[in-house]
């Protein structure tokens, strides 16, 4: 599932991370960079059903929602 997270020197609390297994911590860690996930324009998905509409142009600032029902975005 997706999480939210921000390069530790923007946001500290959202630059952290633990990685558990088992109850155990197992590694702790900073987020230094990442590869910045890319979203389709015109794509919406609200509940079971997903509408795809067709632009000519692409919006970088689309709305894009996730359902964690069946983890589709």
């Amino acid at each position: 599932m997706p999480i939210a997270l921000e390069k530790f020197n923007v946001i500290p609390s959202l630059g952290r991370f633990t990685l558990r297994d088992e109850g155990k911590t197992i590694a702790v860690g900073k987020v230094l960079k990442y590869k910045p996930y890319k979203v389709e324009s015109g794509v919406v998905v609200a509940g079971a059903q997903a509408e795809k509409v067709v632009d000519a142009k692409p919006d970088k600032n689309a709305t894009l929602v996730f359902d964690m029902e069946t983890g589709t975005t």
